[in-house]
């Protein structure tokens, strides 16, 4: 039965009245002629009155969102889901439409625990409905990224696996295919996240264009997925040329800069050079505050620069105070200078430095990696420090050769600490304790005084109270070390 024709030419003066509003840029009086469009059908029983009435509410959200006003958006969809489930049902076309539009929505305020469950309301219940296919597709597409930001990626692969590679060949097939390629990767499936991003690249540089942003953020998951399944050389080149658009086009503080930055890190940590991966991390972090990403956006990539260290940072723990010994460092360092457009470092010649280590016992000093290592793990949290005081600068120290060997009772008892630690220049120190084997933490001369002293009484040596008392370092508290000395290691070493 078609609509009333007294009643369809007002509805439609009124849905005139609010397009050219909305087409003027005044979505008050937009929405409030959709609102009376819609009111002329009200009450109605007849399915193509209603079909317009839904039509008029649905114009109101979209001329919300159009307004970016997403308070007002999802209030007015959620309006019209409640008018469809009261009229219609609840397993109805247009209900579920309410909610995929309310989850959108919610996707837009960044808030994706409530996008997804609207969303998922949606998925299935235009499961249900007869020759579901588009509906499913468009609504699974927006499901799996409202999960995949929530790091949910078990269920991202299960809702995407479904509509990969179905037709029709547009942006939505391209997304759900680089979406379902993520969540396979962030679940140690790397090597068959692959063939999806081939199959989204191929799309993308059909639809966009090989210097397109789409283009561009799948090249770099293609990177990560390299990386993450070994082939870190082949990740190398393809980093790099997604970085280098990105650079030409939106610049630095563009948002897939940091994705780039954030890939060359995990590239780099996984073959060992931590100190440059956490700057890059670092780096990526410090230009999307810069350039003012969203709240999202900068707590997605938080999230996996926090994954850097972990990849080698992989020493392992003293368990107390028993399992230290205390090592000499002599080493050689630089000053590594961040390139931009290469994302690496240049060394600016090595200078020597001596440092002393409390360490686990599970290392032997005869390991040079390990050595190096543990040099390299001091000088990354130096950094941290350092980039603290000063976030634009993206440079680094770094350790480049370190030899350890462990001095004797009588050699500790015959060093001169205290001018090692006036030589001084930028350290905050020049004893570290490194029991924890995953990071550094510098000693005060004081802390390392109580250190020292529990460590020669603790392994049948004689502290010199008299000598750092004489230097104004706490004389009850080194008496301590010397009575308590695994109590005082554990104080000191551990905190």
């Amino acid at each position: 039965m078609p609509p009333r024709p007294e009643l369809r030419e007002r509805y439609e003066r009124e849905m005139q009245a609010a397009r050219e509003a909305q087409a003027a840029g005044a979505p008050t009086a937009a929405t409030e002629a959709a609102d009376r469009a819609a009111m002329v059908f009200a009450g109605s029983n007849v399915q193509e009155e209603l079909d317009l009435r839904h039509e008029a509410l649905g114009f109101v959200g979209s001329t919300w969102r159009r307004a970016q006003q997403p308070e007002l958006a999802e209030a007015a969809y959620e309006a019209l889901s409640a008018v469809a489930r009261a009229e219609l049902g609840p397993d109805s076309r247009t209900y579920f439409l309410g909610r995929y539009f309310v989850g959108l929505v919610r996707t837009d305020r960044d808030d994706d625990a409530g996008a997804a469950l609207a969303l998922r309301e949606a998925y299935e219940g235009f499961g249900r409905l007869p020759d579901p296919s588009a509906e499913t597709r468009a609504v699974g597409a927006a499901l799996g990224l409202a999960l995949l930001r929530l790091r949910r990626f078990e269920e991202v692969i299960e809702v995407l696996r479904r509509h990969a590679g179905s037709p029709p060949e547009d942006v939505t097939a391209a997304s759900i295919l680089h979406n379902l390629a993520l969540a396979l990767i962030h679940t140690g499936q790397a090597a068959a996240a692959l063939n999806f991003i081939h199959q989204a690249l191929n799309l993308r540089a059909r639809l966009n264009g090989v210097q397109h942003p789409y283009y561009i953020e799948t090249q770099l998951v293609e990177a990560l997925a390299r990386v993450d399944s070994g082939d870190r050389a082949g990740a190398a080149p393809i980093v790099r040329a997604a970085a280098a658009a990105v650079l030409a086009g939106g610049g630095e503080t563009h948002p897939f800069f940091a994705r780039a930055l954030l890939v060359e890190a995990r590239r780099v940590a996984l073959t060992g050079d931590g100190a440059a991966a956490e700057a890059l991390a670092r780096r990526a972090l410090h230009l999307l505050r810069l350039g003012q990403a969203a709240a999202g956006v900068i707590e997605e990539n938080a999230r996996d620069a926090a994954a850097i260290a972990p990849l080698w940072r992989t020493l392992p723990a003293a368990r107390g105070p028993a399992e230290v010994r205390l090592w000499r460092a002599e080493m050689q360092h630089t000053l590594r200078r961040y390139q931009v457009h290469s994302l690496d470092f240049a060394e600016s010649g090595d200078r020597p430095l001596v440092w002393y280590f409390f360490v686990p016992t599970a290392l032997s000093v005869t390991d040079p990696a390990a050595g190096l290592q543990l040099a390299r793990v001091a000088f990354a949290d130096c950094n941290v420090t350092l980039h603290e005081r000063e976030p634009s600068d993206a440079n680094i120290l770094d350790a480049t050769s370190a030899r350890l060997t462990e001095p004797s009772l009588t050699e500790l008892a015959q060093t001169d600490f205290v001018a090692l630690f006036r030589s001084r220049v930028w350290e905050p120190s020049v004893a570290f304790s490194l029991v924890e084997g995953s990071r550094s933490l510098p000693l005060a001369p004081a802390h390392f005084a109580f250190a020292l002293c529990a460590y020669q009484a603790l392994r049948g040596g004689r502290p010199d109270v008299e000598s750092w008392a004489a230097l104004g370092v706490d004389r009850g508290e080194l008496e301590r070390a010397v009575a308590s000395p695994q109590a005082m290691l554990g104080e000191v070493l551990w905190r």
